[in-house]
């Protein structure tokens, strides 16, 4: 595909000042090997620096692991842990916040297992008499190349199952630098196009990935393929594996990637907080039960509609949120017109209640009327003892007269 000539000035234009901020970061440690890679560059870390290294950017990193951890799911716990040459060397020891050890974790000791970002289980001994993780520890550590000045976010999603997600020590800096190249104006800077402009170039530069071509979501064949490109930039390495796994299913039932369609030149941190936020959300949806609140599934359409505004094409979700609504609508009306019809029914009820009362009384009343004339009759028996031992002809007379 053919690409204009202010477009590959606009790429080489960040690809470049991109370098240079990598360059000028990496010379305070590194003081060999500077020159930069004609396709690609990949900052050097090394492992063997004093400790006070990477103090500069123990605040960055801190961040960020505090920000993914705010995004995780809130109804299980989590902490943050930073990374401290005992924990990643020699004795491979590894202490737990001894307050989350006493309110989550068992009393006993047991085996906790630690799953990481690719979905890959190890299994290690938890101590309850030390709060912390010995066996097995020292593997997940070398298996990830975990050094100090690491921050790990725990996030127990069961009751000795910790999902963990590694921010890394000493590279925050370089990967902010690319990013805040995402605002800059291009077309200020005086850089001179190649001729060829038909050339596939993409440039990585600690996780940051600058390309010039336009990816096609019906190139996508598979996870393999997935890549979340905005504008020149491409964003996978701002975005969690799993959560990348899941954007991945989101794109593929509606056959685009969901971002296409966002206003140009939106902050990438702005972009990768609305593709995780939908990402939740979505998730959320799956979750909802017949008790989820109305105030809920509104809360969530309002954020969507946001995103929406934006570009981001979401209106898939925002249709199963109003069928979801329209659900809880009915349900709430039926419920509303039963709940009328059972307040006329008390209410009619209750009359035939102060009916029966005034029934009751009346019959009391009559019963003792009943008495008192029984009563009366009884008295009349020498009554009708003179009247029938009459003699018919006084009887005649005393009866007409």
């Amino acid at each position: 595909m053919a690409i204009s000539k202010s477009q590959k000035k606009t790429w080489d234009a960040k690809r470049k000042l991109a370098e240079k901020r990598l360059l000028d970061l990496t010379q305070k440690e590194e003081s060999e090997n500077m020159d930069m890679l004609a396709i690609g560059y990949e900052a050097k870390v090394n492992t063997n620096i004093a400790p006070l290294s990477c103090v500069e950017f123990s605040t960055s990193v801190m961040e960020r692991a505090q920000e993914l951890q705010e995004n995780l799911v809130s109804q299980f716990p989590s902490f943050t842990k930073l990374m401290l040459r005992s924990h990643v060397s020699g004795g491979f020891w590894l202490g737990l916040p001894t307050r989350f050890c006493r309110l989550h974790l068992p009393n006993q000791d047991n085996i906790m297992v630690l799953v990481d970002e690719d979905e890959q289980a190890y299994d290690t001994r938890y101590l309850v008499a030390k709060n912390g993780l010995s066996g097995g520890w020292k593997r997940f550590s070398q298996t990830h190349d975990l050094v100090e000045g690491d921050v790990l976010v725990f996030h127990l999603i069961k009751p000795c199952k910790f999902k963990v997600f590694i921010v890394r020590a000493c590279k925050l800096t370089e990967v902010d630098g690319a990013i805040s190249l995402l605002n800059l104006d291009c077309h200020a800077m005086p850089i001179d196009a190649e001729k060829d402009k038909t050339i596939l170039l993409s440039e990585t530069m600690e996780g940051i990935k600058f390309s010039k071509s336009v990816v096609k979501f019906k190139d996508v064949k598979s996870f393999a393929d997935f890549t979340v490109q905005v504008d020149d930039v491409i964003l996978d390495s701002k975005i969690l594996t799993h959560l990348r796994k899941k954007y991945y299913v989101l794109c593929c039932s509606q056959n685009m990637f969901l971002h296409d369609n966002l206003i140009k030149g939106l902050n990438s941190i702005l972009v990768t907080g609305i593709i995780s936020e939908t990402i939740n959300i979505a998730d959320a949806i799956r979750a909802v039960k017949s008790t989820t609140s109305l105030d809920r599934l509104e809360s969530w359409d309002n954020t969507l509609k946001a995103f929406e505004d934006l570009g981001m094409v979401v209106g898939f979700l925002r249709a199963r949120i109003q069928k979801l609504i329209t659900l809880s609508n009915n349900a709430q009306a039926i419920i509303e017109s039963k709940t009328n019809e059972r307040d006329e029914a008390v209410e009619h009820m209750k009359s035939l209640m102060d009916k029966l009362v005034n029934f009751r009384e009346l019959c009391r009343k009559l019963d003792a009327e009943i008495g008192y004339h029984t009563a009366k009759k009884g008295k009349l028996d020498s009554v009708f003892m003179e009247v029938s031992g009459a003699s018919w002809r006084k009887l005649s007379r005393r009866l007409w007269l």
